[in-house]
């Protein structure tokens, strides 16, 4: 699970929790869990900052939706 789970961020982007648990068919706190799991093997990164302003050039915008989002990225490993 964790394997389909970093393989759709990889893949296809950043998503939010919520999103995640729908599409793997899993409860939001099982991806939470999931999530913590995989950074702390070094694969994810959450994007702590974001600058609102500049949403225009961010890399992320498509994956955020809300202000404070809580967004994931993979790590180039």
């Amino acid at each position: 699970m964790l394997e389909k789970l970093l393989a759709i961020i990889t893949r296809e982007g950043s998503y939010h929790p919520a999103e995640l648990a729908r599409r793997l068919e899993v409860s939001e706190t099982l991806i939470e869990q999931m999530l913590a799991a995989l950074q702390k093997a070094g694969y994810l990164q959450p994007v702590e900052t974001c600058a609102s302003d500049h949403c225009g050039g961010c890399q992320l915008q498509s994956a955020c939706s809300t202000p404070k989002a809580r967004l994931w990225v993979a790590r180039k490993i």
